[in-house]
């Protein structure tokens, strides 16, 4: 087992370099949200720093307090810190928890005998102060403690904000808690946390290994195909834990996959939960400073690392990061070293390095921890091998943390899916322009249904009845009228070029035809001073194929008058079956691909596109379909339904879908702050 001298030398012979300067926060104020600190010591039983000196005894808690000079005001809910033990006289753990409360039966960091390990830990404070337990049942240990950052007070309900809990023991498999018995070579299974909210979406948690039969490693997720990034790794009857972040499913579950050849003692401890969002029925969502977003795993970083080696690591546009270093505050990683040949550390920083352990590694073990990394100004971090040989190094990224809000939008437009236009009617059209301008709309859609076959005219969506050509164009003059002048809106007259749903042929009107009689209609509108164009809602899943869909677009295109600003039409398209995974160039549903779809919504100034975007995969699809076609699609806002299904995104969580997504191509997403919310008419 490893010894405390080669700790002592990293401290005092290491050097302090200076690197990118630290990013400069926004104001976090959000309750739950996440503030990162200069990296700072705060506790050394050795010397005698924030509490008495002197190792910890069996079943012994000391209380250290934070506040002062390490930062963390007395207002806090919890802090983030490295815990490093050492010198321990028997086999034990550490445990963190709220002074003035029982010591729970759970564990933040496994020791053995003499062995020298670090571990992330999120504890619960109060009044700046927390409490060290010394779980072992003999011996004693030291105890550093390298304080990251810590949690604002308050009730934390906004997304992306963390409430710690009470640490309670989920899973004990040595115990039947949660599993009975070990967990088998490649088996799974799946843990239900009942004490936290539904509206959580990640829980706050440690996992430790307990005598494992082959070495590997424990992957923690929400379901559905295990990533390959581990979340705990381990060595053949070998004692370990890890500190993890991991995404619940819908229903409340994650899943702790056994990737070892052998099977596993598992526990897993919670000390707190993220909530959830965006919800639907948010208004005004959260997503404030220091909110943590997750993204999908991603490797970022794996090459072998020569000892005390400086290595700068670049987070911003990666895995789901936005572009921009000034909306990142902090990365949320897994560093893991690969069977070390020498006993050491890795150190992960921003600014100047400090002597913290981020990862004590043994000599022929692997080892990871999850990290809340502050970021620099240029968007990275710095890693440091302070280890006497070369090793392996891998980093996986799973989120962030904000470093400014995600703006919401500034108008929300009322769109239509038309139905109440008859000649009798034609009124209650009149009312809905005047209506629509008074409110401040400056787009509206007015959405009409499926191009029939038999060239008379549409159906309407989700409805029997068939209009005319003729109709529609009476119906949009009396809207128009009401609409009045309005030189800085405009209105969207919308199809779709697909057949209708009881007649899908193309025999007797081609796509061309259809497009070129969409562009006829638009051209003959009385658009009484404020601009009027065609839109198309063009989806793999209705009847076309993409040849036609480029055929009606192309003859529409050819036919259509244009704008002052040179616009001649609105694709208000969707992204079925499209790849959710950033930056990923798979097929979308029916062999339809990114780049068809970016051609079909990109045309220069001829073409803005208004993607619709009810969920969260969709704005990442969209993101994947700009990036394909080269990240020049022109968009004239989002298009979202809540108004007709309430259970979808509201309008401004819409926008800040997309915002989010768009924000990992470009530096400033161009995307307005406009959002059409389609609602059916009676």
């Amino acid at each position: 087992m490893r010894k405390l001298a080669p700790l002592v030398v990293l401290a005092l012979t290491t050097s302090v370099l200076v690197v990118a300067s630290q990013q400069a926060s926004a104001a976090v104020t959000t309750a739950g949200a996440y503030v990162p600190l200069a990296q700072k010591r705060i506790v050394n039983t050795q010397v005698g720093t924030g509490v008495a000196k002197g190792a910890i005894a069996a079943q012994h808690t000391v209380t250290a307090t934070l506040t002062g000079s390490g930062g963390v005001p007395v207002t806090a809910s919890a802090v983030q810190v490295t815990i490093t033990a050492f010198s321990g006289t028997a086999n034990g753990g550490v445990t963190l928890y709220k002074p003035g409360t029982t010591h729970p039966v759970t564990t933040n960091l496994l020791f053995a005998t003499n062995q020298i390990v670090s571990d992330t830990a999120v504890a619960q404070v109060s009044n700046g102060q927390v409490d060290i337990f010394n779980a072992a049942t003999s011996g004693t240990v030291q105890v550093f403690l390298d304080l990251t950052g810590y949690y604002i007070g308050g009730s934390a309900t906004q997304a992306g904000t963390y409430t710690p809990v009470v640490p309670v023991r989920i899973v004990n498999t040595t115990a039947n808690v949660g599993h009975t018995g070990p967990v088998p070579a490649n088996g799974s299974i799946t843990s239900h946390p009942t004490t936290i909210p539904a509206t959580a979406s990640q829980v706050a948690v440690t996992v430790s290994v307990l005598t494992p039969t082959k070495a590997g490693s424990i992957v923690a997720f929400a379901g559905g195909t295990a990533p390959t990034e581990p979340t705990t790794v381990f060595k053949a009857a070998g004692r370990v834990s890890s500190f993890a972040f991991v995404p619940l499913s819908s229903a409340g579950t994650f899943v702790l996959h056994n990737a070892s050849a052998g099977t596993v003692q598992i526990v897993v401890d919670l000390v707190g939960y993220v909530s959830g969002g965006p919800d639907p029925a948010n208004t005004q969502p959260s997503l404030q400073p220091g909110t943590l977003q997750s993204v999908a795993p991603a490797r970022i970083y794996s090459h072998t690392v020569a000892a005390n080696a400086v290595v700068p690591i670049t987070v911003k546009g990666l895995g789901g990061v936005p572009l921009n270093p000034a909306q990142i505050g902090t990365a949320q990683v897994v560093v893991q070293v690969v069977s070390p040949s020498k006993s050491g550390a890795i150190q992960v920083y921003t600014g100047t390095r400090f002597l913290s352990r981020s990862l004590s590694t043994t000599a022929g073990t692997s080892a990871s921890n999850e990290l809340l990394v502050q970021t620099s100004t240029t968007g990275t971090f710095t890693l440091f091998n302070a280890t006497a040989a070369t090793v392996t190094v891998t980093i996986d990224l799973y989120g962030f943390t904000r470093a400014t809000a995600v703006p919401v939008p500034a108008t929300i437009s009322t769109g239509r899916y038309v139905r109440d236009i008859m000649s009798s009617t034609l009124t209650s059209m009149q009312a809905q322009g005047a209506a629509d301008a008074a409110s401040g709309a400056t787009l509206v859609v007015l959405e009409f249904g499926a191009q029939t076959d038999d060239t008379s005219g549409v159906q309407l969506t989700v409805s029997p009845t068939r209009l005319t050509y003729a109709q529609i164009t009476t119906a949009i003059n009396s809207y128009l009228v009401g609409f009045g002048a309005h030189s800085t809106s405009l209105i969207a007259v919308g199809t779709n070029n697909d057949a209708d749903s009881t007649a899908k042929t193309w025999s007797n009107m081609t796509a061309s035809a259809r497009g070129t009689r969409w562009a006829q209609l638009v051209n003959g509108l009385a658009k009484q001073g404020t601009p009027v164009v065609g839109a198309n809602d063009i989806e793999s899943g209705f009847f076309s194929t993409e040849l036609q869909a480029q055929q009606w677009e192309t003859a529409y295109l050819a036919a259509a008058s244009a704008t002052s600003s040179g616009l001649k039409l609105i694709f208000n398209g969707s992204s079925d079956g499209c790849p959710q995974t950033f930056r990923s160039t798979a097929a979308c549903n029916f062999g339809w691909t990114l780049a068809q779809i970016y051609a079909l919504a990109h045309n220069g100034t001829a073409i803005q596109a208004l993607p619709q975007i009810y969920f969260q995969s969709q704005a990442n699809q969209w993101a994947n379909i700009d990036a394909a076609g080269g990240s020049g699609i022109v968009f004239a806002g989002v298009l979202n339904e809540s108004a007709a299904e309430p259970l979808q995104f509201s309008p401004p969580v819409a926008f800040q879908a997309l915002y989010i997504s768009l924000s990992r191509l470009f530096v400033t997403p161009p995307i307005p702050s406009l959002v059409v919310n389609l609602q059916i008419d009676s």
